[in-house]
């Protein structure tokens, strides 16, 4: 797959200060799948707006292969209110395809897309943006920078900051701007549509 950034021509390797793991850098890119990891955990996550009076858990549910590719449902829930769910977005992340989205489900169902939603090639460079065109949409991800994404559970990570848009009429919960980080995975997130992202408190490998 394309990688739109500049071409490197020296070995690079940028430290960040991620629990225990460094930016996985080579002169070809990050990659992509040390910043999403689908290894099973809860996270808790706390959003300053006023519209969320709540905490939000995400936990890695239900693992299933798709043309072998490893799917991961991620779990979206109000954790103030019984962990009632509020969506589910089904993740890919390896070192073949980068990361990816394969549907997402509502109140009133699951969206199954006919071919996965490219977000960051197998190495991505900051300034490389990935369209895909999908069951009649059009989805850009643009990885705009590697920067710091302090949360409440630990202040020294650097990101992936990686902004997702569509023309579609009702937005898809995956489309905002998210904050990655090796080992761990999110930082931060904020949906499109919202004032404030939601922030990391806790996390815990299940």
């Amino acid at each position: 797959m394309g990688n739109g950034g500049p071409m490197r021509t020296s070995l690079l390797l940028l430290p960040a200060l991620m629990g225990c793991g460094q930016a996985a850098y080579t002169y070809s890119g990050y990659w992509a799948s040390d910043h999403f990891p689908l290894t099973p955990s809860t996270a808790e996550f706390m959003n300053e707006g006023d519209d969320f009076d709540f905490s939000m858990e995400v936990s890695v549910g239900e693992v299933e292969t798709s043309g072998g590719t490893k799917v991961a449902t991620f779990n979206y829930m109000n954790k103030n209110d019984d962990n009632s769910l509020l969506y589910k977005i089904k993740w890919s992340s390896d070192n073949t395809d980068g990361i990816q989205v394969h549907g997402y489900y509502l109140d009133d169902g699951w969206v199954n897309f006919s071919s996965p939603v490219l977000i960051v090639a197998r190495q991505g460079e900051p300034n490389t943006t990935m369209t895909s065109d999908v069951d009649g949409s059009s989805y850009t991800a643009t990885f705009e920078a590697y920067e710091d994404c302090p949360n409440r559970w630990n202040e020294n990570w650097e990101c992936m900051k990686v902004v997702i848009s569509s023309d579609e009429d009702n937005p898809a919960p995956f489309l905002g701007t998210w904050h990655w980080a090796t080992e761990y995975g999110t930082s931060r997130f904020q949906p499109v549509g919202t004032d404030y992202p939601w922030i990391l408190e806790a996390h815990d490998w299940d």
